[in-house]
């Protein structure tokens, strides 16, 4: 939100952020309420005024953040004019909204100050700083904004704030001393987040990962999902400026080829069992569509090294499940495991 216009639905999207929630202290019937009191508020975009004059327009405070809590607080005050809204009184040019009433004050009080917290960061954020200022900057807004009160959510905070970590590492070894844009440290920041966001830790007793980051390893069950046609071996699309690519040299990587190796590297992993998945028909016309290249090379080796032909090991090794999980015989007493539906 640092560089945006601070639209209402990005802003109902941050608060509903479970990590946001529980620093707040909010439950999500909280959260929904103060959706609620913005939207019934008038709240439309920009943090006040003077935000929007920053952004070269007009300095108009109308349904802003700041113009929506000035009437949330007129209808905490005046209930009966914000209950009997739009034809209630109007004072100091405001209508009053939202009718917070009781124990609903303290709600209201933490959305009056969490606007304080964002007109503050909005400001530190919008100025370039240097990369060992960029990365106190934002530690210091993940401890103003997040809290994680159970081990999955504390997992991703520790894998952001590593993120953050190994991105300045990053600048600091590189020695850009020079001071760093907003827009050059969110692109930077979130091809970091993206890379992180391929890899694999294995852990617990399924580990879901990118086909590449634990190829290496060994499981007792590989399961493989996506491998359409066409999907896999992904086709190589160069940029235009790719020089490689428009005169390629012997030696050079190719992505198909490396694809086709982590495939191998996934066969030869799995100990017990070996589950490859892929759509097998059109789901409009219900038409056969071939699966990826590597899953037919993979079942013409079987059928060779078996002796049989290959249309008996398809029919062996390949279940066929119907489009819709309430088909009829996915609930047959003689369907087999495979077959059972999930609903």
């Amino acid at each position: 939100l640092g560089s945006s216009r601070f639209k209402v639905s990005d802003l109902l999207a941050l608060l509903q952020m479970p990590l946001i929630m529980q620093k707040l202290g909010w439950s999500s019937d909280d959260a929904d309420t103060v959706a609620h009191w913005l939207q019934d508020a008038g709240m439309r975009w920009g943090l006040d005024a003077s935000h929007r004059k920053q952004l070269g327009l007009p300095e108009m405070a109308a349904h802003s953040l700041q113009d929506a809590l000035d009437r949330l607080v007129l209808g905490h005050v005046m209930p009966d004019a914000a209950a009997t809204a739009p034809v209630g009184a109007i004072f100091m040019g405001k209508l009053p909204a939202g009718h917070a009433v009781g124990s609903q004050a303290h709600l209201l009080g933490s959305l009056e100050h969490l606007s304080t917290q964002l007109r503050q960061w909005q400001q530190a954020l919008a100025q370039p700083q240097t990369a060992d200022r960029w990365h106190l900057t934002l530690l210091g807004a993940l401890d103003t904004f997040m809290q994680a009160d159970s081990p999955p959510e504390a997992e991703g905070l520790r894998v952001l704030r590593a993120a953050l970590t190994q991105w300045h590492a990053q600048t600091v070894q590189a020695q850009h001393e020079s001071v760093i844009s907003t827009a050059v440290m969110r692109a930077s920041l979130d091809a970091e987040l993206a890379t992180r966001a391929m890899g694999g830790v294995p852990g617990g007793s399924v580990t879901f990962a990118s086909m590449s980051s634990l190829r290496g390893l060994a499981y007792r069950v590989v399961v493989v999902v996506g491998l359409n046609d066409g999907a896999f071996p992904a086709r190589a699309t160069p940029l235009e400026f790719d020089l490689m690519a428009l005169a390629p040299r012997v030696g050079d990587r190719q992505r198909k080829q490396d694809d086709r190796n982590v495939m191998l590297d996934l066969v030869l992993a799995a100990r017990d069992a070996l589950w490859l998945s892929y759509t097998g028909r059109d789901p409009r016309s219900n038409e056969l569509l071939p699966p990826s290249t590597v899953v037919s090379e993979l079942l013409d080796t079987l059928a060779r090294a078996d002796g049989i032909p290959l249309k008996d090991l398809q029919a062996r090794v390949t279940t066929l499940h119907p489009l819709q999980p309430f088909a009829t015989s996915l609930f047959a007493p003689e369907a087999p495991d495979q077959l059972r539906s999930f609903h």
